[in-house]
């Protein structure tokens, strides 16, 4: 009988189906995302324990004396979870003949540039001429523009609304 983590975390076997079925691609990325459930593990325990072992007086997170040493410990921890994941990775990318895969990527066959000499490679290449990249870009930036406005003022409201942004004039 496996573990009730085992329900959700997908062992070797299963992770080879995986592979065969979907892909290496795919099959990594259900190697991370357990691998990533597992490692959550550490600073869960670490976090509960911080929270049942009473530390000093707790009036607020902030002021709370166990929080720069989760602080540290979680950094630490992010160090070693990225460590790890590579060594995780390259066991499973030899595993699987995957350590010297190269993604080729393509053009996408609607793209409609205009036919160029490429300066370093010498060949003719389709390209976006930079008017067109330059009104894109600049549509882009407006369209941005209104978005942070908006977020920003939907903030102050709120924040205003719930009383943390308050003037000696405002009836509030």
């Amino acid at each position: 009988r496996s573990s009730d983590l085992g329900k959700f975390v997908p062992n070797r076997a299963q992770l080879n189906q995986i592979r065969d079925y979907f892909g290496e691609e795919v099959a990594l990325y259900f190697v991370w995302i357990s691998f990533m459930a597992k490692m959550m593990l550490i600073p869960a325990a670490f976090s509960l324990f911080g929270y049942f072992v009473p530390f000093g007086s707790r009036k607020d997170i902030v002021e709370d004396p166990f929080m720069p040493i989760f602080s540290l410990f979680m950094a630490l921890w992010s160090i070693l979870y990225l460590v790890l994941w590579r060594c995780h990775c390259s066991e499973f990318s030899f595993l699987w003949h995957t350590y010297d895969y190269r993604r080729v990527e393509e053009l996408n066959p609607k793209f409609n540039g205009e036919l160029r000499r490429d300066p370093v490679t010498d060949k003719m290449v389709k390209s976006f001429s930079f008017t067109q990249r330059l009104l894109r870009y600049l549509v882009s930036f407006a369209v941005m523009i209104v978005m942070v406005s908006l977020a920003v003022l939907v903030m102050v409201v709120s924040l205003n609304l719930n009383g943390y942004v308050t003037t000696k004039k405002s009836p509030i």
